[in-house]
Order: structure tokens, then sequence, then C-alpha cells
């Protein structure tokens, strides 16, 4: 990433550690595609969430049910979080908008003093919609085969 980054010409610091970050440092954090390789998934959301200011952003994509031959790498143990706003709440984040099947969700880190920012009753409810479906991903590869099927056929660039 640094000979990436020195190529570019972009000034970008690295750190050598999570540690080396102060807590409520950043405005936004982005986390796509990894919650589902990571071991101890709540412990590893909350020190995420520890780096946002309060009322900051937090976008999130985490395919808990894609456990499939195709992806060796995402964890089944964490087959269970497949449709569970409720590990997001727990660390102080609440859910402000996203997509259908939740790629992504956008939540804000709640803090008392800052005003919650206004969301879609629609919009939360066609979203915890759409993790009732995600939510039979803890016991069953359908979602997976389903979201998958739809998204090769409708979108060419990932054939």
């Amino acid at each position: 990433a640094s000979r990436l980054f020195n190529l570019a010409g972009a000034d970008i610091k690295i750190t050598s550690g999570h540690e080396q970050i102060a807590s409520e440092f950043f405005d936004a954090v982005v986390c796509l595609d990894v919650l589902e390789h990571i071991p101890d998934v709540p412990d590893f959301l909350a020190l995420l969430a520890g780096y946002l200011r309060p009322g900051g952003i937090f976008i999130v994509h985490a395919p808990f049910y894609m456990i499939h031959s195709t992806n060796p790498t995402h964890l089944k143990v964490n087959r269970r979080y497949s449709g569970n706003l409720k590990l997001y709440s727990q660390c102080g984040l609440r859910l402000i908008d996203g997509k259908f099947f939740w790629n992504p969700l956008i939540f804000e880190k709640v803090s008392d003093g800052i005003e919650p920012r206004s969301r879609s009753a629609f919009r939360i409810f066609a979203l915890w919609l759409s993790g009732l479906y995600l939510a039979l991903g803890r016991l069953t590869c359908l979602p997976f085969r389903w979201i998958d099927f739809y998204r090769k056929r409708h979108y060419r660039w990932f054939e």
C-alpha cells in the first residue's frame, strides 16, 4: 500500500497497528466485505465504532450468509450474524439508511448531545424486511443463491 501511495503521489499516513489511532478520531469509517472474515465480529465492530466521532458515519457491507465454496475465507461461525441489526446497535450505531439486501448499510454513532439524523421510516422498514430474508442465511445458503443469481443476470460486469 505504501508503494502504491508513493507512486500516486498521495500523502497518506499508514499506521503499523490500531493502537496508534486515537479514539473518536474519524468522521466516517467504511468497512466493506470484511466482517465475515473476522473471528470475533462484536469486538472488532466495537473497535471500529470506537474510532468514530459522535455523530460519525459507519458504512458497512458484511455478507455473513455467503457461505459457499466460492467464498472459502468466509467464516461459517459468523452466519449467526446474517440479518442481525442488533450487532450494530450494541456498538452504539443507529441505522439511518442503506440499500436493499444491505449492500451497504449506513449507520451513525449515537451520542448524547448530538441530534440524530432524520431517517425515512419506510426505508428503515424496507431494510428491516430485507434483513429478515438475510436472516435465512443463518440456516441455509438460500440468500446467497438467489442474490448471486440475480447479480449475475442483471449486472454484466459481474460475469
